[in-house]
């Protein structure tokens, strides 16, 4: 079977100033797993540059169970799935150090064209044994509609939120959600992002955010009136 896991020391840094982890840091832990897995299996950054194919995100989503606390090693187990008809699904992991379930998560990628930032399909597959477990029954991740309402926020891309794509790194749109409201100063319960088009270096992003009751909250953001993602914020009470 396909199996990678990797444990991670929590950091000060993964948490807000209200001591609650932040959801960057859960997507930067799946990122990562994900890049190193990938790479094992032969389908990391560089070999598949070499295809003139990157790897990007559409989707992600997660539900987290366990409060977590600086300072705690937990494990992250990514799990591929055999490709599909225009994208690949990835699943995630995390347990604390009880072996409990702190987190399970799951994300949708495509094939884009290196060059001409066009999606194309889906050509190569990891090698081996899938897993025939899924983090959810509903294996696709559901929409999130861009808001109407005027933008509350402005953020500038800065170049410290680039990657080696050339564009915003996925997990900066969660911290942009994040600094866009007054949220509340409770652990997250569930998070869905949406990547619609990809933002690069000086591009403003025009953040609307719409509080549909004390524990769930939406966001949208554009360039130039583009969207460009869409998020959903939960919390516990």
């Amino acid at each position: 079977m396909i199996f990678y896991k990797e444990n991670y020391k929590l950091k000060e840094s993964d948490f807000d100033f209200n001591d609650n982890m932040r959801a960057s840091a859960y997507l930067d832990i799946f990122q990562t797993v994900a890049a190193k897995h990938a790479t094992m299996l032969g389908m990391g950054f560089e070999e598949m540059k070499q295809k003139n194919i990157a790897w990007v995100v559409t989707k992600i989503k997660f539900d987290c169970f366990v409060k977590l606390y600086p300072g705690m090693t937990i494990t992250a187990e990514p799990y591929p799935h055999p490709k599909g008809i225009v994208d690949y699904t990835r699943d995630f992991y995390l347990y604390d150090e009880n072996g409990t379930l702190a987190a399970k998560g799951t994300s949708q990628w495509v094939h884009i064209d290196f060059k001409e930032r066009k999606i194309v399909k889906p050509s190569v597959d990891f090698d081996g044994q899938f897993t025939d477990k899924y983090a959810y029954d509903n294996k696709r991740i559901e929409r999130i509609l861009p808001l109407k309402s005027a933008p509350v926020y402005f953020h500038t891309i800065q170049r410290s939120e680039l990657d080696h794509n050339g564009h915003t790194n996925n997990i900066k749109y969660a911290d942009i959600a994040f600094n866009s409201f007054d949220l509340p100063a409770r652990q997250l319960k569930k998070v869905i992002v949406n990547f619609l088009a990809e933002t690069k270096l000086n591009e403003i992003v025009d953040v609307s955010v719409e509080k549909q009751n004390d524990n769930l909250y939406v966001f949208s953001g554009s360039k130039n009136g583009e969207s460009c993602f869409t998020a959903l914020y939960e919390y516990f009470d």
